[in-house]
């Protein structure tokens, strides 16, 4: 599932969360951690894009995914839900401009009979701006994203603030490129 473009690390680990089938990975709580559930997963990722911009971009992530199994009473993962706080930094290197993002909100996922996954996500799945605070880019509210059994996913926008995927590359690349 692709929150934001810029979402890449949060996004990669949700994918591999909830991807469907035996070999699903699921998440390791931190070594400290308490044994039991919720847990929070650290997010502390930096590294290079070279294909979301004509040009390379650092990105830094940091912040969290609490993250909590459901089960039925038979003791059967049937869900579960994460709760990403994830701030992103991204820069051009060549010009040192910067906008900042962020993916905060509530992802709801449902194992289904079929070995698909319906996620219920919901909050600011995107909202990249400028050092002026300058909104460039948003996509905050409620999609229903559906993993089929072979890992393909639909998302339904269900309501809110959504601009398309190709206005990130237009409005936010062409910022960081000094345009």
């Amino acid at each position: 599932m692709r929150r934001s473009l810029l979402g890449l690390a949060a996004a990669a680990a949700l994918v591999v969360l909830l991807s469907p089938g035996p070999a699903a990975a699921k998440p390791v709580c931190p070594p400290d951690a308490p044994p039991s559930f919720p847990c929070v997963i650290p997010i502390d990722d930096h590294f290079v894009d070279d294909e979301t911009c004509a040009f390379p971009i650092h990105v830094d992530a940091v912040g969290h995914i609490g993250y909590r199994p459901r089960f039925n009473r038979a003791g059967e993962l049937i869900g579960e839900a994460f709760t990403p706080s994830i701030r992103f930094l991204v820069t051009n290197p060549v010009n040192g401009r910067t906008i900042t993002d962020a993916d905060v909100g509530l992802d709801k996922a449902r194992f289904l009979p079929d070995g698909s996954v319906e996620v219920l996500s919901t909050g600011i799945h995107a909202k990249a701006r400028t050092a002026a605070n300058e909104t460039l880019f948003r996509r905050i509210g409620l999609q229903l994203i559906h993993i089929d059994g072979e890992g393909n996913q639909t998302i339904e926008i269900v309501g809110g603030n959504f601009q398309p995927d190709e206005d990130f590359q237009r409005l936010v690349c062409a910022y960081l490129a000094g345009g």
